[in-house]
């Protein structure tokens, strides 16, 4: 499981201005899920013809509404899937492949700039305002 948290100090007394960063926020947290979720489901070396591991590989958003401290869990289901962590931490012939750090490592400059995008929107939306 990759767990991947987000913080940002943004003080306005303004609730406009917040929902405005927190709504751009909300839109990069959906495309960073797309995005791991889909490297992650094409890019391990498990090969099945049921694809169950690639069905059962997720993204959960645990952000509560709160898209500037957002938190997403990058996981496999281990109820549908029990073989998931052997794959991950490996198990006797099998060597680990820890797809789902790869995922975030490979993407962590797509991340950062989905980020970026958002943060530079919502500055734009705001300045609008004025």
């Amino acid at each position: 499981m990759i767990t991947l948290n987000g913080e940002m100090e943004v003080n306005f007394d303004n609730e406009k201005i917040m929902n405005i960063f927190n709504n751009n926020l909300k839109d990069a947290t959906v495309e960073i899920k797309k995005l791991l979720s889909k490297y992650a489901k094409n890019n391990h070396r498990y090969v099945s013809d049921t694809g169950k591991l690639k069905r059962n590989t997720k993204v959960k958003d645990n952000s509560k509404g709160d898209y500037l401290n957002f938190n997403l869990e990058l996981y496999v289901d281990e109820k549908e899937v029990y073989y998931g962590r052997y794959i991950i931490k490996g198990h006797r012939s099998w060597s680990p492949d820890n797809f789902l750090e790869k995922a975030y490592n490979k993407n962590e400059n797509k991340i950062n700039e989905i980020i970026r995008r958002s943060v530079n929107k919502a500055i734009k939306e705001i300045q609008s305002l004025f």
